[in-house]
Protein backbone atom coordinates (compact mmCIF):
# COMPACT_ATOMS: atom_id res chain seq x y z
CA UNK A 1 0.00 0.00 0.00
CA UNK A 2 1.30 3.48 -0.98
CA UNK A 3 1.96 6.06 1.60
CA UNK A 4 -1.19 7.44 2.89
CA UNK A 5 -1.25 11.02 1.66
CA UNK A 6 -2.87 13.83 0.48
CA UNK A 7 -0.58 18.03 0.45
CA UNK A 8 -3.63 19.67 -1.79
CA UNK A 9 -6.86 20.20 0.08
CA UNK A 10 -8.68 23.71 0.20
CA UNK A 11 -10.91 25.00 3.07
CA UNK A 12 -13.27 27.20 2.88
CA UNK A 13 -10.75 29.76 3.31
CA UNK A 14 -10.45 29.29 -0.67
CA UNK A 15 -13.41 31.11 -2.49
CA UNK A 16 -14.10 28.05 -4.34
CA UNK A 17 -14.29 25.77 -1.93
CA UNK A 18 -17.91 24.73 -0.21
CA UNK A 19 -18.94 26.64 3.20
CA UNK A 20 -19.01 23.24 4.54
CA UNK A 21 -15.05 22.54 4.20
CA UNK A 22 -13.62 23.76 7.43
CA UNK A 23 -10.47 22.57 9.14
CA UNK A 24 -12.53 20.46 11.10
CA UNK A 25 -14.51 18.30 8.48
CA UNK A 26 -11.13 18.25 6.59
CA UNK A 27 -9.42 16.41 9.74
CA UNK A 28 -12.69 14.13 10.13
CA UNK A 29 -12.45 13.06 6.45
CA UNK A 30 -9.03 12.44 6.47
CA UNK A 31 -8.87 10.40 9.96
CA UNK A 32 -11.98 8.05 8.20
CA UNK A 33 -9.35 7.92 4.84
CA UNK A 34 -6.71 6.90 6.78
CA UNK A 35 -4.18 9.26 6.24
CA UNK A 36 -0.37 9.54 7.79
CA UNK A 37 -0.43 13.36 6.61
CA UNK A 38 -1.74 15.74 4.74
CA UNK A 39 -1.76 19.11 4.09
CA UNK A 40 -3.74 22.29 3.43
CA UNK A 41 -3.16 24.35 0.39
CA UNK A 42 -5.56 27.29 0.18
CA UNK A 43 -5.33 29.51 -3.03
CA UNK A 44 -2.68 32.19 -3.02
CA UNK A 45 -3.86 34.52 -6.25
CA UNK A 46 -1.78 37.47 -4.91
CA UNK A 47 0.41 38.45 -2.35
CA UNK A 48 -2.38 39.75 -0.05
CA UNK A 49 -3.62 36.43 0.89
CA UNK A 50 -0.72 35.02 2.58
CA UNK A 51 -1.71 36.63 5.47
CA UNK A 52 -5.45 35.76 5.30
CA UNK A 53 -4.92 31.91 4.45
CA UNK A 54 -1.79 31.96 7.83
CA UNK A 55 -4.89 32.45 10.65
CA UNK A 56 -5.70 29.03 9.76
CA UNK A 57 -2.03 27.91 10.73
CA UNK A 58 -2.82 28.46 14.34
CA UNK A 59 -5.73 26.07 14.16
CA UNK A 60 -4.27 23.69 12.67
CA UNK A 61 -1.46 23.76 15.48
CA UNK A 62 -4.50 22.86 18.03
CA UNK A 63 -5.77 19.84 16.36
CA UNK A 64 -5.31 16.79 17.89
CA UNK A 65 -4.95 13.95 15.50
CA UNK A 66 -3.31 10.72 14.36
CA UNK A 67 -2.95 12.83 10.98
CA UNK A 68 -0.38 14.83 10.74
CA UNK A 69 -1.58 18.11 9.30
CA UNK A 70 0.97 20.57 7.29
CA UNK A 71 0.44 24.13 6.62
CA UNK A 72 0.95 25.30 2.85
CA UNK A 73 -0.60 27.17 -0.23
CA UNK A 74 -1.24 26.48 -3.97
CA UNK A 75 0.62 29.80 -5.43
CA UNK A 76 -0.76 31.42 -8.75
CA UNK A 77 0.97 31.88 -11.47
CA UNK A 78 0.97 35.60 -12.38
CA UNK A 79 2.42 37.13 -15.13
CA UNK A 80 1.91 40.66 -13.55
CA UNK A 81 4.00 39.54 -10.86
CA UNK A 82 7.04 38.11 -13.21
CA UNK A 83 5.84 34.43 -12.26
CA UNK A 84 4.67 33.14 -8.91
CA UNK A 85 3.55 35.87 -6.52
CA UNK A 86 5.03 33.82 -3.57
CA UNK A 87 8.56 34.86 -2.68
CA UNK A 88 10.76 33.21 0.05
CA UNK A 89 10.98 36.05 2.27
CA UNK A 90 6.90 36.44 2.24
CA UNK A 91 6.78 32.39 2.78
CA UNK A 92 9.14 32.38 5.95
CA UNK A 93 6.79 35.31 7.15
CA UNK A 94 3.82 33.24 7.26
CA UNK A 95 4.86 30.20 8.20
CA UNK A 96 4.24 28.32 5.41
CA UNK A 97 5.38 24.93 5.44
CA UNK A 98 5.43 24.10 1.71
CA UNK A 99 3.97 25.64 -1.86
CA UNK A 100 2.36 24.66 -4.68
CA UNK A 101 3.28 26.60 -7.68
CA UNK A 102 -0.01 25.63 -10.33
CA UNK A 103 -1.00 27.51 -13.30
CA UNK A 104 -4.78 28.56 -13.51
CA UNK A 105 -4.70 29.94 -16.96
CA UNK A 106 -2.95 29.56 -20.83
CA UNK A 107 -1.31 32.60 -20.49
CA UNK A 108 -1.39 33.22 -24.34
CA UNK A 109 -3.92 35.51 -26.58
CA UNK A 110 -7.88 34.03 -26.78
CA UNK A 111 -7.15 33.93 -30.48
CA UNK A 112 -4.39 31.78 -30.37
CA UNK A 113 -5.45 28.65 -31.80
CA UNK A 114 -1.92 26.94 -32.61
CA UNK A 115 -1.20 23.85 -30.76
CA UNK A 116 2.30 24.06 -30.38
CA UNK A 117 2.47 27.94 -29.57
CA UNK A 118 -0.10 27.08 -26.34
CA UNK A 119 1.73 23.45 -25.00
CA UNK A 120 5.35 25.57 -25.33
CA UNK A 121 4.18 28.61 -23.34
CA UNK A 122 2.81 25.70 -20.53
CA UNK A 123 5.82 23.82 -20.79
CA UNK A 124 8.19 26.97 -20.44
CA UNK A 125 5.62 27.93 -17.26
CA UNK A 126 5.91 24.71 -15.82
CA UNK A 127 10.17 24.54 -16.01
CA UNK A 128 9.98 28.18 -14.54
CA UNK A 129 7.97 26.72 -11.85
CA UNK A 130 10.41 24.00 -10.79
CA UNK A 131 13.33 26.50 -11.05
CA UNK A 132 11.32 29.26 -8.56
CA UNK A 133 13.05 28.67 -5.25
CA UNK A 134 10.28 29.09 -3.03
CA UNK A 135 8.05 26.08 -5.12
CA UNK A 136 8.05 22.70 -3.70
CA UNK A 137 5.58 21.04 -5.96
CA UNK A 138 4.32 21.75 -9.19
CA UNK A 139 0.73 21.73 -9.23
CA UNK A 140 -1.21 20.01 -11.61
CA UNK A 141 0.76 19.92 -14.72
CA UNK A 142 -0.85 19.56 -17.89
CA UNK A 143 -4.24 20.35 -16.87
CA UNK A 144 -4.90 22.89 -19.13
CA UNK A 145 -3.51 20.91 -21.92
CA UNK A 146 -7.14 18.52 -22.13
CA UNK A 147 -8.83 21.70 -22.44
CA UNK A 148 -6.41 23.13 -25.25
CA UNK A 149 -6.61 20.19 -27.25
CA UNK A 150 -10.60 19.90 -27.21
CA UNK A 151 -12.25 23.39 -26.24
CA UNK A 152 -9.15 25.90 -27.87
CA UNK A 153 -7.98 23.67 -31.05
CA UNK A 154 -10.79 21.28 -31.86
CA UNK A 155 -8.88 18.31 -31.52
CA UNK A 156 -9.30 14.57 -30.04
CA UNK A 157 -7.64 13.61 -26.67
CA UNK A 158 -5.12 11.59 -29.15
CA UNK A 159 -3.36 14.67 -29.76
CA UNK A 160 -1.60 14.61 -26.85
CA UNK A 161 0.84 12.42 -27.39
CA UNK A 162 1.23 15.12 -30.38
CA UNK A 163 1.47 17.93 -27.88
CA UNK A 164 3.85 16.64 -25.66
CA UNK A 165 6.00 14.34 -27.28
CA UNK A 166 8.43 12.30 -24.91
CA UNK A 167 11.11 14.57 -25.16
CA UNK A 168 9.34 17.63 -23.85
CA UNK A 169 8.14 15.08 -21.09
CA UNK A 170 11.72 13.81 -20.32
CA UNK A 171 13.21 17.70 -20.16
CA UNK A 172 10.16 18.32 -17.62
CA UNK A 173 10.80 15.53 -15.28
CA UNK A 174 14.60 16.23 -15.36
CA UNK A 175 14.63 19.67 -14.57
CA UNK A 176 11.98 18.74 -11.78
CA UNK A 177 14.86 16.31 -10.73
CA UNK A 178 17.59 18.40 -10.76
CA UNK A 179 15.64 21.58 -8.39
CA UNK A 180 14.25 18.89 -6.05
CA UNK A 181 10.60 20.03 -7.20
CA UNK A 182 8.18 17.32 -6.70
CA UNK A 183 5.64 16.81 -9.72
CA UNK A 184 1.92 16.45 -8.15
CA UNK A 185 -0.15 13.72 -9.49
CA UNK A 186 -3.58 15.83 -9.13
CA UNK A 187 -7.00 13.40 -9.23
CA UNK A 188 -9.26 15.84 -9.84
CA UNK A 189 -7.67 17.15 -12.74
CA UNK A 190 -7.13 14.04 -14.11
CA UNK A 191 -7.91 10.32 -12.32
CA UNK A 192 -11.40 11.54 -11.19
CA UNK A 193 -12.34 13.61 -14.53
CA UNK A 194 -12.99 11.13 -17.14
CA UNK A 195 -14.79 7.52 -17.10
CA UNK A 196 -12.59 4.60 -17.52
CA UNK A 197 -11.07 3.96 -20.60
CA UNK A 198 -11.43 7.32 -21.97
CA UNK A 199 -7.80 8.56 -24.11
CA UNK A 200 -7.13 11.42 -21.79
CA UNK A 201 -6.81 9.13 -18.87
CA UNK A 202 -4.10 6.43 -21.69
CA UNK A 203 -1.93 9.99 -22.92
CA UNK A 204 -1.95 11.23 -18.91
CA UNK A 205 -0.52 7.61 -17.85
CA UNK A 206 2.11 7.82 -20.99
CA UNK A 207 3.13 10.90 -19.36
CA UNK A 208 3.34 9.98 -15.91
CA UNK A 209 4.93 6.83 -16.84
CA UNK A 210 8.05 9.29 -18.87
CA UNK A 211 8.31 11.42 -15.40
CA UNK A 212 8.79 7.93 -13.71
CA UNK A 213 11.28 7.29 -15.53
CA UNK A 214 12.92 10.57 -15.00
CA UNK A 215 12.96 9.61 -11.29
CA UNK A 216 11.21 12.42 -10.43
CA UNK A 217 9.09 12.44 -6.71
CA UNK A 218 5.74 12.41 -6.99
CA UNK A 219 3.13 14.54 -4.41
CA UNK A 220 -0.24 13.22 -4.56
CA UNK A 221 -3.07 16.14 -4.19
CA UNK A 222 -6.86 15.33 -4.63
CA UNK A 223 -6.74 18.99 -5.07
CA UNK A 224 -10.28 18.53 -2.86
CA UNK A 225 -12.81 21.78 -2.62
CA UNK A 226 -15.67 20.03 -0.88
CA UNK A 227 -15.66 16.88 1.68
CA UNK A 228 -16.34 14.31 0.14
CA UNK A 229 -13.65 15.11 -2.93
CA UNK A 230 -11.17 14.12 0.00
CA UNK A 231 -11.96 9.97 -1.16
CA UNK A 232 -10.81 11.59 -4.79
CA UNK A 233 -7.60 10.54 -3.85
CA UNK A 234 -7.82 6.93 -3.82
CA UNK A 235 -6.67 6.90 -7.43
CA UNK A 236 -3.43 8.20 -6.62
CA UNK A 237 -3.19 5.84 -4.25
CA UNK A 238 -3.82 2.63 -6.50
CA UNK A 239 -1.63 4.21 -9.01
CA UNK A 240 1.47 4.63 -6.97
CA UNK A 241 0.32 1.05 -5.88
CA UNK A 242 0.20 -0.37 -9.45
CA UNK A 243 3.19 1.47 -10.62
CA UNK A 244 5.46 0.39 -8.02
CA UNK A 245 6.52 3.88 -6.66
CA UNK A 246 8.39 3.53 -3.24
CA UNK A 247 7.59 5.73 -0.31
CA UNK A 248 10.50 7.47 -0.40
CA UNK A 249 9.38 9.18 -4.20
CA UNK A 250 6.67 10.22 -2.52
CA UNK A 251 6.53 13.80 -1.62
CA UNK A 252 6.17 15.08 2.25
CA UNK A 253 6.75 18.44 4.22
CA UNK A 254 9.48 18.65 6.74
CA UNK A 255 9.05 19.26 9.97
CA UNK A 256 5.83 19.02 12.45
Amino acid sequence: MSLKCDIHIHTNISACAVREMTLAAVVKGCERLGHRFVGISDHINHPDHMARNATLRPQIEQVRSDVRIYFGGEDNYLPEFGGHSVSLQLRSKFGYQYVIGSHHNLYVPETCKDLETIVRAQHEHHLETCRHPAMDILGHPFRYLKGTLLERCGRTPEAMEEAMPDERVRELGRVARETGTAVEINTTSFLCAFEPGNPFIAGYRRLVDILAEERVTFALGSDAHRPAGLDDILPAWDLMDRMGISDDRIWRPEGE
